[in-house]
């Protein structure tokens, strides 16, 4: 398994392909306090005006804040509005 891990990583970094796009790892880019896009997400656990909680294939996301609102989502981008207080990866 590892000669595996190693050969993927080489090929990878050789190709200069982003390492969150070649694993499907998270991206999460926020803009101030009002609006969040999140990348690469498999599912929605939560959702209320106060916490959002989604699933990825590195975890859980979850985003605490007040009038949350998912604004658009298709395939596994997601974007949110709303006053975002905290962002927790894990």
């Amino acid at each position: 398994m590892e000669k595996r891990l190693n050969w993927k990583d080489n090929l990878v970094k050789a190709a200069g392909i982003p390492e969150d796009l070649a694993y499907g790892q998270p991206v999460v880019t926020v803009t101030g306090h009002r609006r969040a896009v999140i990348q690469n997400y498999r599912g929605i656990l939560l959702y209320t005006s106060e916490k959002l909680v989604l699933r990825t294939s590195h975890g859980i996301v979850t985003v605490c804040g007040k009038d949350l609102q998912i604004l658009s989502y298709c395939g596994d981008e997601m974007e949110i509005t709303g006053w975002i207080g905290d962002i927790h990866l894990g």
